[in-house]
């Protein structure tokens, strides 16, 4: 009798272990396109978009967000960060809903007295609060063709001030080809590289009264999430001079030099997922792209986005200052694991912003394009590209 208790006990524990051991895998480990899609199905409706092998899932109910991507090699591998646990909960949160994605669109300034964020209340964590119109207000697909989708809406979004806006948007996704890919980069993909690469074009379109400056103005503000690891770093390239000193923008937490180094021409930013914290360049000192390795899993991801270096960006500042201008341009924010197991980094551009007239627009293009391959490969591509090899970036934070 005693032997069966304890035969009972230790099956027992083994079956908590294997559990344990299977959720804890579940979350930390790449999941594929093909079961990322199959998951998200069960809880809201997913577009496909396919060319050339390549392929991207798009979910209109959470803001058309481009979820995640695929190459179409053998390995199905996915590239963007899925919130698994937050979405099979199935609820939606006042103040913010962490879905996910690789591509979605939200709407500035972040900072001054002129934010969105804050609800009409002061400036601080407690008060933080994500609008429902650009956080859980579905888009209406309007156009379907192969590889390309286009979604619209239309919303009112109020700042702290009280100033209103009301716009509509439109969002013009596409899947971008390898003959596009390779004009972007300004050269050829080299062989046996896998790939894939998207755009999302965001207008916002005046619907109301004109724009005021000392009212405030809005723009669009691009953010995709990507699975962070220990391995991982972001980078920067950047301009500076004598009469133009590179000033990074740091924010959130304390970032010691073991998470920031700058080399020349790029800055270099840890993205582990394990330590909040964000930095992030003006106009000054932006160019019109960023980048990211992922040396565990051999993964280069390439942002570009629309820039005009003599535009006006708005406040990234989370002061209640009057100060409109001044933001950034370019950022990433680094997560913490508090409440992600498989935790995740964060690469964003912004449009400039413009007093716009009633019905006329602004329109901001954000491509993301991910490169798979050896080493040396991806080497090659980041060498030519940012002018830096991988070898000297990874090793430059350790």
């Amino acid at each position: 009798m005693r032997t069966q208790k304890l035969t009972l006990l230790v099956l027992g524990i083994l079956v908590v272990f294997s559990t344990f051991s299977f959720t804890q895998t579940r979350e930390t480990s790449a999941n594929t396109f093909s079961k990322d899609v199959a998951f998200l199905k069960k809880f809201t409706n997913i577009i496909v978009l396919e060319k050339e092998a390549s392929k991207i899932a798009i979910a209109p109910d959470y803001e058309a967000r481009v979820m995640t991507s695929t190459d179409g090699n053998h390995l199905d591998y996915s590239y963007g960060y899925i919130n698994y646990k937050f979405i099979s909960e199935n609820r939606i949160v006042e103040g913010g809903n962490p879905y996910g994605g690789e591509d979605r669109l939200w709407l500035g300034p972040l900072g001054s007295k002129f934010t969105l964020f804050y609800n009409q209340k002061p400036i601080s964590e407690k008060n933080w609060h994500v609008p429902k119109a650009f956080d859980t207000s579905a888009y209406s697909l309007i156009k379907k063709t192969e590889g390309t989708a286009a979604f619209e809406k239309k919303i009112t979004v109020q700042n702290n001030i009280g100033t209103a806006f009301l716009v509509g948007i439109t969002r013009n996704i596409s899947l971008l080809d390898k003959q596009q890919i390779s004009k972007e980069l300004g050269f050829s993909i080299p062989q046996d590289v896998h790939f894939v690469g998207f755009q999302s074009s965001n207008t916002l379109r005046n619907k109301g009264e004109a724009w005021k400056k000392e009212a405030g103005l809005i723009t669009p503000w691009v953010l995709g999430k990507f699975n962070g690891n220990d391995k991982c770093v972001t980078f920067f390239p950047f301009k500076a001079s004598i009469k133009r000193p590179l000033v990074v923008k740091k924010y959130l937490n304390t970032i010691q030099n073991d998470r920031l180094r700058v080399l020349d021409s790029l800055i270099v930013f840890k993205t582990d997922g394990a330590y909040r914290s964000k930095i992030g360049l003006e106009k000054l000192n932006s160019k019109n792209s960023i980048g990211s390795y992922d040396d565990q899993n051999k993964v280069l991801t390439i942002i570009k986005f629309s820039f005009n270096p003599r535009g006006n960006y708005l406040s990234t500042t989370e002061t209640d200052n009057p100060i409109l201008f001044g933001g950034d341009v370019v950022s990433s924010y680094n997560n913490n694991t508090m409440n992600h197991l498989n935790s995740f980094y964060e690469l964003e551009s912004t449009s400039e912003a413009l007093a716009l007239e009633t019905d006329s627009s602004v329109t901001h293009i954000h491509k993301t394009m991910h490169f798979m391959g050896s080493f040396e490969k991806l080497d090659s591509i980041s060498s030519t590209f940012f002018g830096h090899g991988l070898k000297k970036i990874k090793n430059s934070i350790r």
